[in-house]
């Protein structure tokens, strides 16, 4: 493998990269950043430290975790998307409110999961 193929994996996570063929969202491609980016990270841990620190030493509920999740993804993982379509078949241009709904709205847990499907694999190789 050469090193530039190494530094090529790390620039789709830290700056995002565009995923195609995300299970059960035909036709969307979506540009995320990784889960495991310094930015998601340092989101995340920032997040984690506003939760009362007697729940975070018991362990953080569901709720909370869900909404700290949420948060990272629409502020760090999910950049841009392709192919989405509003009610009239026009395609829809990113926007952040509407990609808030997405990943918040219990209806739509297929994109969501979507995001997280494509923000855990943006930095593999082909094939992994």
């Amino acid at each position: 493998m050469k090193i530039s193929d190494i530094k090529e994996l790390g620039d789709r996570i830290e700056n995002g990269g565009w995923m195609d063929d995300i299970p059960g969202l035909p036709g969307l491609r979506l540009k995320v950043r990784g889960v495991g980016s310094t930015a998601y990270r340092r989101l995340e841990a920032r997040l984690i430290e506003t939760v009362p620190r007697a729940e975070r030493t018991r362990g953080i509920d569901r709720d909370t975790a869900e909404g700290i999740a949420s948060r990272c993804l629409h502020e760090v993982a999910l950049v841009d998307w392709a192919g989405l379509t509003g009610e009239d078949g026009e395609l829809l241009r990113y926007d952040p409110e509407t990609a808030r709904m997405l990943l918040t709205d219990p209806l739509y847990q297929n994109f969501r999961l979507g995001v997280i499907w494509a923000a855990e694999r943006v930095g593999r190789l082909v094939g992994d």
